[in-house]
């Protein structure tokens, strides 16, 4: 593979022709038959918080195996490339992959003026691809692949490695006359060659090329949904919500069950076990039942009638107003009403977000919901609106396709010739869900002048109207997965009783202990498995069905200090630890050299893990010395060090010494009871 310097490279070596294009495939452009990549690496200058560009590297692939990589170290360089690629293309396009293209675009934007039309950013600063020069279009290729770009090249190339990026020195202060040695030049080509061989690997694993790669991971899931539910194009367009459903459906909307048992928060516990759900998300579309028929709105407000429509087979829809809200009893280690989903709350006393009491609260739910609310809380009730569907099973093709890929995991898992199916079985699995609560309004983010700004031209109902005429899946379908996963994960807390210390959308930890059983609820799911077809078996012959909880492990030693943070010593006295945005592996490490889980207290800081932040230059400076060097600036992204500290609110922690003392009390009352 040659790698040449763009200065010194001769153009006239390349020869580009057409990629064939599908029957029945319309674009925009037509593609040149390369698949390329881009990449850049930068300095960060501390004194003035800024990072410069000092190398980039481009890959051409050819299908014929020919591949060159072209190294630059100014943006006039890379501006000159472009140039000569653009009279080579004769009127074709180049795609070109970056692996999280926001970073390399807020580079690029300060060295070219991006029109709104050229850019498609999915949240400010979050770019999904975007185009220059009319012949250039770059994609982000971490949103298709959904992984870091090492664990990218080593399951579709790993041939082509990214090579280790600890020996690159990355905090090395380099400028763009700075001398790189073999090594370090070769760490910036395995970049862009490894991710375009990459690329290669999953269009040939899923029968792609230029024109039908999806740009997203879902993409894949979303296109075969799309050509499945064909037949049901009338069904759905009849069943999609309007806009004023579709307000309820998304207050409705709610993720994963996520939360510390206030009762045990803070303390080290001993013999901890896991269980979670198998294939949670994917077992509850085989498996359950869903609002399969058109939303109408009902004007009586009786809670009778509700428990009246539950046992009919009807699913609703529930905006209501609760008040005098308060636990049933004060030993509800996992409260259910979140804080973040009420539309309008008063009087709140909360658990880390979950509400203990309330004077007032306005929520929309589904019937899912409120049985679990019922049990959970005492309140008055007072519905404000109300709609009602019937209950049945998701059409035949989005069960079926859930069944096809739960099937290809289980029996691939272990195989070695089929790790890389067996991997994308797994991630395509999990996309089915993310495609059914995609939100089906998403205003337009336009990129003007530099600033992203809302596209307020448009009109939400509109776009839900144009969305609502070609549907593939239903919103509801979404928020009721998520509904009936939070029920099942209900049913395992209630499984664990007072033993429950931690859970987490499809997974419950608790206090081991014989009282703990999950074999009832197992042989039920079991049942309702393999009436639905919701099971298969692997290498060796044995079943696994959707929906049983499974065995996760146990911890010698487990303290969690709330959601998303939890520390636990395995029994080999491994220490792990799961905290939001903290490495995993360099967060362990830190936290066993300074004094393991007695360490893991309020105001316990990770200095060392290697966590970044990024600050976002927008400007530009111009002949700015460092180092005896005077270079221009433009806009940049700056990747600092950052820490990370644990803590918690003041709220939080007067609940949590509030249920210490409710404890302490229970336990003096039974040694009364018992000297008596």
């Amino acid at each position: 593979m040659p790698v040449c310097w763009e200065a010194t490279y001769n153009y006239n070596n390349l020869q580009f022709r057409e990629a064939p294009r599908p029957l029945g495939v319309s674009a925009r452009h037509s593609y040149a038959d390369v698949v390329c990549a881009f990449d850049i690496e930068t300095s960060r200058f501390r004194e003035v918080e800024q990072s410069v560009m000092y190398i980039w590297q481009f890959c051409l692939d050819f299908p014929d195996g020919t591949d060159v990589v072209l190294l630059g170290r100014t943006w006039q360089e890379f501006k000159h490339m472009c140039m000569m690629l653009q009279r080579r293309l004769h009127g074709m396009s180049l795609k070109i992959w970056i692996h999280n293209a926001s970073y390399e675009f807020q580079f690029l934007s300060g060295i070219y003026d991006f029109q709104p039309d050229e850019v498609f950013a999915m949240e400010p600063r979050q770019i999904l691809d975007f185009s220059m020069y009319k012949h250039f279009e770059f994609f982000c290729s971490y949103k298709l692949f959904n992984m870091s770009l090492s664990a990218a090249t080593a399951k579709y190339a790993p041939d082509y490695h990214k090579r280790d990026g600890r020996e690159f020195g990355y905090d090395e202060r380099r400028f763009s006359d700075t001398p790189l040695s073999r090594k370090e030049l070769l760490y910036c080509v395995y970049d862009v060659w490894g991710l375009c061989k990459a690329i290669r690997g999953i269009m040939k694993l899923f029968s792609d090329d230029l024109y039908t790669i999806p740009r997203t991971s879902t993409g894949y899931v979303r296109r075969e949904v799309k050509r499945e539910m064909q037949p049901f194009h009338n069904y759905l367009v009849d069943r999609y919500p309007d806009y004023e459903l579709y307000k309820l459906l998304r207050a409705a909307f709610r993720g994963g069950n996520t939360h510390a048992s206030r009762f045990y928060a803070g303390e080290i516990l001993h013999d901890v076990a896991s269980v979670d759900i198998s294939s949670s998300y994917p077992s509850q579309q085989c498996c359950k039942l869903y609002p399969v028929e058109k939303f109408r709105r009902s004007y009586d407000g009786r809670i009778s009638y509700l428990h009246l429509c539950r046992d009919r087979g009807r699913a609703a829809l529930i905006h209501c107003r609760l008040t005098r809200v308060e636990l049933q009893t004060p030993f509800v280690h996992i409260p259910y009403l979140p804080v973040a989903k009420c539309l309008y709350a008063r009087g709140i006393r909360a658990d880390n977000g979950r509400i203990l009491s309330a004077a007032e609260i306005e929520i929309v739910i589904t019937d899912i919901d409120f049985e679990i609310i019922e049990r959970q809380y005492k309140f008055e009730y007072e519905m404000l609106d109300l709609w009602l569907s019937w209950y049945g099973e998701l059409p035949a093709p989005q069960v079926d396709i859930n069944k096809k890929y739960f099937a290809a995991k289980t029996e691939l898992k272990g195989i070695p010739d089929h790790e890389l199916y067996y991997f994308k079985s797994k991630n395509l699995l999990n996309a089915i869900y993310g495609m059914s609560v995609m939100d089906p309004v998403r205003l337009r983010i336009n990129y003007e002048g530099g600033e992203y700004k809302m596209d307020m031209l448009q009109r939400p109902e509109d776009i839900l109207k144009r969305s609502g005429k070609q549907p593939y899946t239903l919103y509801q379908y979404g928020v009721w997965t998520t509904a009936h996963a939070r029920a099942d994960l209900q049913r395992g807390i209630d499984i664990c009783g007072d033993n429950i210390v931690y859970v987490d959308t499809d997974s419950c930890k608790y206090i081991a202990s014989p009282s703990v059983d999950f074999s009832e609820y197992n042989a039920e799911r079991q049942r309702i498995a393999t009436e639905r077809g919701a099971w298969a078996t692997d290498k060796h012959g044995n079943a696994h069905y959707m929906g049983v909880y499974e065995d996760d492990g146990s911890y010698s030693r487990f303290i969690t200090m709330g959601a998303k943070k939890y520390a636990y010593e395995d029994s080999d006295g491994g220490l792990h630890i799961t905290i939001a945005g903290v490495p995993k592996k360099a967060g362990a490490a830190e936290l066993s050299r300074k004094g393991g889980l007695e360490a893991f207290t309020r105001g316990f800081e990770f200095t060392e893990t290697g966590k970044l932040e990024a600050v976002y230059n927008d400007g530009s400076i111009k002949h700015v010395e460092l180092d005896g060097h005077v270079i221009d600036i433009t806009k940049n992204v700056c990747l600092r060090p950052t820490t990370y500290k644990l803590d918690i609110t003041e709220e939080y922690a007067c609940v949590l010494d509030d249920s210490l003392k409710l404890l302490r009390k229970v336990k003096q009352d039974c040694i009364k009871r018992q000297l008596r």
